[in-house]
């Protein structure tokens, strides 16, 4: 762009700079010049903005801000929003912080960004920026902690924990430069990072020698004293597949019997040892000290007192998640063991009353609000009979994971949610009289997605729509809307970072995150949107080859994204991509119950027959698997 026109731009622009603010500016001027932006075309975003810069409103400056920037022209971005502090909003201050920065004004940068955080203290795009300004003015190890700070508000930026390594690399801190190395590179493998990792380890002095510690066995536990559930509608949950071995307990006598029709009565309060036999998957043993019992799977164990549990000991759990971990769980009813090749299954058998009181609680925070917990009672069990025996072929109905839902067992149950369940008692959302499959997700951020956007094939009542408030066009409604905390029921004050998110990425961030076979990175692009504005196809493009990702695979290739409703500027140097700030909101695929909406209409004084309605139309509540005299 010639420097006559961006003057002309910046003269017309600063016109009326200290009169109040009029109408919100022309949707499909900005609707134009945001689609240029998002496509990494500043100069041609400043020609469609060049008429309208008379309107003295923070869009018109921040979106001029932006391409100003994307074309390095910071004089005019300082000269353009230094104008305008008395109707600053946080992206103001962020661009005015970059363009300091980037000028070499640190001190006014962090004083810019402060002033942003003020606004909005949880915007991690304004702590980023402040640990790049403390970076560069060597004060790294300040700018270690803004990094921490930021991820504490937002613990999916895994991305900044590579930058994380390098600064404390940098400032001789080798054991968190590796410790965050170590994090990063077990999600997104890097050779470079590796290698780091390999040099690291080989710096720092060896650990001093410990004593081989001697593996101890499961320490007995007490039992819980559950309440008896009536034996109707049971489920089968996949507690465990390929186990070669087991320890387990029960807080009572119990019964195994297996398939040939032996019946051996077994001591509670012990804990016993269950081997499977490799090459002979039908053969079990039972021992505990001197006793040992041999029979043949499948093999079914059930509870003298129903008011007690089984326990399974050291069971990992999460696999694959940062929150995986091992423990021991404790389980109602029965337990089956079934033999397969690979090892034993073990199935827990219960009603599903029962499994809801654990599954709610794990589902939604038991300290929610009762009718937000009653519509979560209604959607797992509604979700649970819809996908029974989906794994029938493997012995049991549902898993005991976040792919069917998280059931952890006794230890897991509250209060509050055995309430909800209890309240709800039977009730399911019923659409042409048969279950419906009533997913849900943490946080829609404002925008429920269709189910055909998200996995193909449309469902009546499962449409894309507001979730509270206004449904954005696409263009500069959606990014103003995605930049700011606007109304919707999924917008109540809590866990911020799952309603609104920022991603800023660096060219080598985006070489880490991108296909390896696709050569020297060139360009990404977004290729398709869906009803909710969700993207639903991405291109990686480089010098060797195109790699498109589609649907949920997009998160996972972006760097673990919270969700696919997101835009983003990209800014390029010689034709290639250079760097890329996304903006996003939600936290999960959007579709059906949003749990953090469910929770604000419930604040907002809705009932649980309208939280559901409002996320699953068309369907009606019905009574089912309940005996006639419960109902």
């Amino acid at each position: 762009m010639g420097k006559l026109l961006l003057s002309l731009v910046i003269g017309a622009l600063l016109i009326n700079a200290f009169a109040v603010p009029t109408a919100f500016p022309d949707h499909i001027v900005f609707t134009q010049s945001e689609r240029l932006l998002q496509q990494g075309q500043p100069e041609q975003a400043l020609q469609a903005l060049s008429d309208y810069g008379k309107l003295d409103h923070p869009a018109v400056h921040n979106t001029a801000a932006r391409a100003f920037l994307q074309l390095g022209e910071l004089d005019k971005t300082l000269e353009l929003l230094q104008a305008h502090h008395a109707d600053a909003d946080w992206e103001t201050y962020y661009h005015l912080g970059t363009a300091y920065y980037r000028s070499g004004a640190y001190e006014e940068a962090l004083s810019s960004l402060r002033a942003g955080l003020e606004l909005r203290e949880h915007a991690v795009l304004l702590q980023n920026r402040q640990a790049d300004v403390l970076h560069a003015m060597g004060r790294t190890e300040d700018a270690i902690e803004v990094l921490e700070r930021s991820l504490r508000f937002d613990q999916s930026q895994d991305h900044l924990r590579w930058t994380i390594g390098e600064w404390a690399e940098s400032v001789g801190d080798k054991e968190k430069a590796l410790q965050a190395y170590t994090r990063v590179q077990s999600l997104y493998p890097d050779p470079s990072v590796a290698a780091r990792i390999t040099a690291l380890r080989r710096e720092l002095p060896p650990p001093p020698p410990q004593p081989t510690p001697t593996r101890t066995g499961p320490s007995l536990i007490e039992h819980t004293a559950v309440e008896p559930v009536p034996d109707y509608a049971p489920v089968r949950v996949g507690l465990l597949e390929r186990a070669a071995s087991l320890t387990l307990s029960a807080g009572a006598p119990f019964t195994a019997v297996d398939t040939a029709g032996t019946t051996v009565e077994l001591e509670g309060n012990r804990l016993w040892e269950v081997q499977h036999r490799e090459g002979n998957p039908e053969h079990v043993t039972f021992a505990a000290g001197d006793t040992v019992h041999e029979l043949t799977a499948p093999v079914s164990l059930t509870l003298t007192d129903p008011t007690t549990t089984f326990a399974l000991y050291d069971i990992a759990y999460g696999q694959g998640y940062y929150w995986a971990g091992r423990e021991t769980r404790q389980y109602r009813e029965t337990l089956e063991l079934l033999p397969f090749e690979q090892g034993l299954t073990i199935v827990n058998e219960l009603p599903l009353e029962a499994y809801l009181y654990s599954v709610t609680a794990a589902e939604m925070s038991p300290s929610w609000h009762s009718e937000a917990l009653k519509a979560q009672a209604v959607a797992a069990r509604t979700y649970s009979e819809f996908h029974r025996r989906r794994y029938a072929s493997r012995g049991f109905d549902l898993l005991s994971t976040v792919l069917s839902a998280h059931y952890p067992g006794v230890g897991r149950e509250h209060p509050n949610t055995t309430e909800a369940v209890n309240a709800t008692r039977g009730e399911i959302l019923v659409h042409n009289g048969a279950p419906i499959d009533a997913v849900y997700s943490a946080n829609s951020g404002g925008l429920l997605s269709s189910s055909a956007e998200v996995w193909g094939g449309q469902r009546a009542y499962l449409p894309a729509a507001a979730d509270g408030g206004s449904f954005p066009d696409e263009g500069f409604d959606l990014a103003a809307w995605l930049r700011h905390d606007v109304d919707s029921y999924s917008n109540v004050g809590r866990q911020l970072s799952s309603y609104r998110w920022v991603r800023d990425y660096s060219r080598t961030d985006l070489e880490r995150l991108a296909p390896a076979d696709i050569g020297n990175l060139t360009d990404l692009v977004i290729l398709e949107r869906g009803p909710s504005h969700r993207v639903s196809a991405v291109q990686w493009i480089g010098t060797d080859d195109v790699v498109t990702v589609r649907r949920d695979a997009i998160r996972r290739s972006l760097g673990g994204l919270r969700s696919n409703l997101f835009i983003f500027y990209p800014s390029y140097k010689e034709g290639q991509l250079q760097g890329l700030t996304i903006y996003g909101g939600g936290w999960g695929h959007g579709v059906g119950m949003s749990q953090y909406g469910a929770l604000g209409m419930a604040e907002a004084g809705k009932d649980y027959r309208t939280i559901l309605t409002h996320y699953y139309p068309a369907t009606t509540i019905e009574i089912r698997g309940v005996p006639d005299d419960e109902q």
